[in-house]
């Protein structure tokens, strides 16, 4: 799940160089910028002007604009496991407490 702060930080499993860094950086922006423009108004463009990169960058990291929204799409999902699936999973056994952080 998303913070609403722009300045929140995701960090890759294992991940700690300045490639794992600057892939980061682009799949948060790519994050932000559907947030902000929607996912059919999203482009490299906009994506980079967030992520103040250029747009060569892009390239190096993603065979394409699809796979990059892949990437994005796929780290949210992986995220909203680890928050949010996994700890009410371990709650099976207490169905109102599972309920309530759910909502939560």
């Amino acid at each position: 799940m998303r913070s609403n702060s722009s300045k929140a930080r995701r960090r890759l499993p294992g991940g700690g160089g300045s490639s794992a860094r600057q892939r980061l950086r682009l799949i948060n922006a790519c994050i932000s910028a559907l947030h902000i423009h929607g996912p059919s108004r999203t482009t490299v463009e906009k994506v980079v002007a967030i992520a103040g990169m250029s747009p060569g960058i892009v390239r190096f990291y993603f065979a394409s604009k699809a796979a990059m929204l892949v990437a994005s799409l796929e780290y949210m999902a992986a995220e909203f496991e680890q928050r949010v699936l996994i700890p009410v999973t371990r709650l099976r056994a207490e169905p109102v407490k599972a309920l309530t952080m759910l909502v939560d």
